[in-house]
């Protein structure tokens, strides 16, 4: 296992094997190497690909940005706007529901 730490926070916890020195060659910030002492729940399937969507939220002239990670790659865009519309903050600062939605990117 590998702990990546940035500005003395545990950012990231990475299960790895084999070459690990090349990966801590690429990571950013005090990498420190751990052995995993217990695991638990149940195994599950991965999906074929980790997707992700960032969105653009407005209202007005108040927008902000949120990234959804793990859609189900069933959703069509439409699916994803209806299900954020009016339901998310257009703003960090204030308490607007968003009446617009606009997806930016997709991994």
């Amino acid at each position: 296992m590998i702990k990546q730490v940035i500005n003395g926070r545990n950012v990231h916890s990475i299960y790895a094997e084999g070459e690990i020195d090349e990966l801590k060659s690429i990571l950013e910030g005090k990498i420190e190497e751990y052995k995993e002492k217990a695991s638990g729940g149940k195994e599950v399937a991965h999906p074929d690909k980790l997707n992700s969507v960032r969105f653009r939220l407005k209202k007005d002239f108040k927008s902000t940005s949120m990234k959804i990670h793990h859609i189900d790659p069933a959703k069509f865009a439409s699916d994803l706007i209806s299900s954020i519309t009016g339901k998310f903050d257009a703003s960090y600062k204030l308490d607007v529901k968003c009446d617009t939605v606009i997806p930016m990117d997709y991994n």
